[in-house]
């Protein structure tokens, strides 16, 4: 069956996909924490809801 998944495949692939999470959320945490990581975020959120809104028709008329 093309569709079909291996029960031994999804077994395996279950703590490999923690893995992958709780390493990336590590690595993050560790950027969020020592770096200027949040104030380069903080000003492209800010810069991008800013040019997002101004976009609006509404909002320029």
């Amino acid at each position: 069956m093309p569709g079909a998944i291996n029960i031994g495949q999804f077994i395996v692939s279950i703590p490999l996909f923690f893995l992958l999470f709780f390493g990336l959320a590590f690595i993050l945490n560790m950027l969020i924490k020592t770096t200027w990581f949040p104030v380069y975020a903080y000003l492209a959120l800010v810069g991008g809801v800013y040019a997002y809104l101004a976009s609006w028709p509404w909002w320029t008329s």
